[in-house]
């Protein structure tokens, strides 16, 4: 549980960069409120799993209800109006939300037993840190970044133009 606790600090400078990203225009004034709701929310939830107490007889009964709690939030985070200059925010947000169901489901599959799983609990790591990175890309977009990661690949206006027609 302790994993999480790069989550808060985290979240705190996305709020930065969240307050100083958007414009005057109404559609952007409304995604950045949403998005900033989300994040207050993410913080508090990360300060809760942060919070618990793993020698504590409801730990993990505290841990999967805080991960149930997240996997809420990402769903709220997917179903945001995007305005059209951050779409791919969006895609983002759909996969962040997908893996965070995909994190909550099998963290409650490794933890559910009598007996930890741990291959379970390892690959549900895997999808809760696969979606916290779309948060960060996010982050990075609307804050006129490019995100860094080889893994990302960028697809420019002029690029797409030339792509082949399917």
């Amino acid at each position: 549980m302790k994993q999480h606790g790069i989550t808060t600090l985290f979240m705190t400078v996305m709020i930065f960069i969240l307050l100083t990203g958007c414009g005057k225009d109404p559609a952007l004034e409304n995604y950045r409120t949403a998005m900033e709701d989300f994040t207050a929310q993410l913080v508090d939830q990360a300060a809760v799993i942060d919070g618990i107490d793993p020698s504590s007889p409801t730990a993990t009964e505290d841990f999967l209800a805080a991960l149930d709690a997240m996997d809420e939030l990402f769903v709220t985070l997917a179903e945001m109006e995007v305005p059209d200059e951050f779409d791919s925010a969006g895609e983002l947000a759909d996969q962040a939300s997908e893996n965070m169901s995909q994190a909550a489901a099998l963290y409650h599959n490794a933890y559910g037993g009598e007996e930890i799983d741990p291959y379970t609990a390892e690959a549900a790591m895997a999808y809760f840190e696969r979606a916290m990175k779309r948060v960060e890309y996010i982050g990075d977009i609307l804050s006129g970044k490019i995100p860094d990661d080889e893994n990302v690949t960028i697809v420019t206006e002029e690029d797409d133009m030339d792509l082949p027609e399917e």
